[in-house]
């Protein structure tokens, strides 16, 4: 019988957590669980069914009427079917619940629950999304999170009530733990990687080019890039989608992250 059971007494009890987090017990006592959210892919599978529903009705037409009557339908179907199968398995493929712990964080992936202490936690990486139609604007809020093995557990928006509560505070004792060294090494003169830039104390690279600072007139985070703008010439552009631990480097290089925007359409 599956039953919700507390965080471990021996750790001080807790939150009542799913039971699928019972066999956590390395981390503390649970102090948040999130997620998931109900009807999350609700409207993928309907988008699905519709599809589906095309591409049968275009068999249909193509046997009993005009064959190329039915390439409508079948183009309908494909694009919607196929829109609702990729959107499905991307789901599948984040975390769906989510448990807030003092020493880490555990998330449930399909029915596999993994342990992210802390201390085991090398990069973040915001991969925000802004997608407009005609008539509407949809926000895709995605955390990745990995491992120096490169283990990744991926959090979507789509899964979680309030995404933007768990990436602050994931991201702000991760990145509270991961700075020091990173500026020890910067003040020392050495250059300090973050995926496809590098930042030192003279110079920032990126697809190598490389523009010294006395050069730089400005650098800003907008509309999901680093935008770095050279006094005369083109500005140097990265996404911020593949800039791993992007507001340490702001912090390194003087962006603050509170006035990042990393969301990009």
């Amino acid at each position: 019988m599956n039953l919700p059971v507390r965080a471990p007494a021996w750790g001080g009890g807790g939150l009542v957590v799913p039971p699928e987090f019972a066999g956590v017990t390395t981390l503390g006592s649970a102090e948040q669980v999130y997620g998931p959210k109900q009807g999350a892919n609700v409207g993928l599978i309907v988008v699905m069914c519709l599809g589906i529903g095309f591409l049968a009705l275009g068999i249909v037409i193509a046997v009993f009427a005009v064959p190329p009557a039915s390439i409508v339908f079948f183009f309908l179907g494909a694009l919607l079917g196929g829109i609702g199968v990729y959107n499905i398995l991307r789901l599948r493929g984040g975390a769906r619940a989510l448990v807030i712990y003092p020493n880490g964080f555990a998330a449930l992936v399909r029915s596999e629950v993994s342990v992210w202490p802390w201390s085991d936690i090398a990069v973040t990486v915001t991969k925000d999304k802004m997608i407009t139609g005609k008539r509407s604007v949809y926000h895709e809020r995605r955390l990745d999170v990995s491992k120096p093995t490169g283990e990744t557990v991926i959090l979507l928006g789509e899964h979680f009530e309030d995404i933007r509560a768990i990436v602050a505070r994931i991201k702000n004792t991760v990145n509270a733990r991961l700075l020091p060294p990173l500026q020890q090494a910067y003040e020392s003169g050495q250059s300090v990687p973050f995926g496809p830039v590098t930042a030192s104390k003279t110079a920032i690279e990126s697809d190598g080019r490389r523009l010294a600072w006395a050069d730089v007139a400005n650098v800003v985070v907008k509309d999901g890039r680093l935008v770095v703008t050279p006094r005369s010439g083109k500005p140097m552009k990265v996404r911020t989608s593949k800039i791993p631990n992007i507001e340490l480097l702001g912090a390194l290089i003087g962006v603050s992250p509170s006035k990042m925007d990393l969301e990009y359409y």
